[in-house]
């Protein structure tokens, strides 16, 4: 609020900032005399420009399918896999609906989007898929363990 409300002093037009939370894009409507919009468009090119500049290179997105009876222990409780696995590699790690990467996925399948650098993808992109690997190997070792308390009923 700090930056936009420095703009709309310099600029002296009505700016209003639209903006959902965990979203990459913001509206942002511009009223005022030519002059004065002109001049906030400006102001804020310049602050995105500088932005991007700092950030480095454009993030990149990986999506990663998951089969669907891990996701739930892949994601956590609260999400507490995932926010460890954005810390850990620098990415945002989080599933989605598979309609909203591809139209052509069926509906009620999710997957695994990673954002990030590309530099750090590949990070993210093996933490997933070795949590992946753990919740597949709790499911063996308890499918396991029911397989044999079966077998010792049937042999008393």
């Amino acid at each position: 609020g700090e930056i936009i409300n420095a703009i709309r002093g310099e600029s002296q037009a009505d700016i209003r900032v639209k903006h959902e939370a965990g979203e990459e894009m913001a509206m942002i409507s511009i009223k005022g005399t030519q002059q004065q919009v002109d001049h906030a468009v400006s102001l804020i090119e310049g602050r995105i420009k500088s932005v991007s500049d700092e950030r480095g290179p454009p993030w990149e997105s990986k999506v990663i399918e998951v089969p669907k009876e891990c996701i739930g222990e892949t994601i956590g409780h609260g999400g507490c896999n995932l926010q460890v696995m954005s810390d850990k590699s620098g990415c945002k790690v989080r599933f989605v609906k598979a309609t909203e990467v591809n139209p052509e996925e069926p509906e009620g399948k999710q997957v695994c989007l990673i954002k990030g650098p590309p530099d750090k993808l590949l990070v993210a992109e093996m933490l997933v898929n070795e949590r992946v690997a753990e919740v597949q190997q709790i499911h063996i070792n308890k499918r396991l363990k029911s397989l044999q308390e079966q077998r010792e009923l049937l042999e008393k």
